[in-house]
């Protein structure tokens, strides 16, 4: 996963960004060899790169609870954001089976908790934008 910190020697998790697109749309039509002008189908998203997080979403919530310390930045292409949470959720998986299964005990609860909460406002940044799409 290029330009991701920490990454592992695992199997990279990819989301594919190129494949024949269901949404018929001009640029998609031409990149098919389909003139766009039989189709009378327009859509506004060609792939899930096209698509960007809103940067709505805030996390990491602090003080007496009405404070968030972190929020998603706007304009990131949703594959990148999405790739990068599920890099975080498998991060939280490993450091969850390792304070169950390992020496360290409760050592890795607190740090998988915080990269579960980013994960999940990458998700729930997407998921807005997905709404506001309609």
């Amino acid at each position: 996963m290029a330009g991701c910190a920490g990454t592992s020697s695992e199997v990279p998790v990819r989301i594919p960004v190129r494949q024949p697109c269901a949404i018929r749309h001009p640029s998609c039509l031409a990149a098919e060899g389909v003139d766009s002008s039989l189709d009378t189908d327009h859509h506004i998203m060609t792939t899930l790169h096209d698509c960007k997080t809103l940067g709505i979403t805030s996390f990491a919530r602090c003080g007496d609870g009405s404070h968030t310390l972190f929020l998603v930045n706007s304009n990131v292409p949703a594959d990148v954001a999405l790739e990068y949470a599920a890099m975080l959720q498998a991060s939280v998986n490993q450091a969850l089976l390792e304070a169950v299964e390992g020496d360290s005990g409760t050592a890795l609860l607190w740090p998988a908790l915080y990269l579960g909460e980013m994960a999940k406002a990458v998700i729930d940044d997407m998921a807005e934008r997905a709404k506001a799409m309609g």
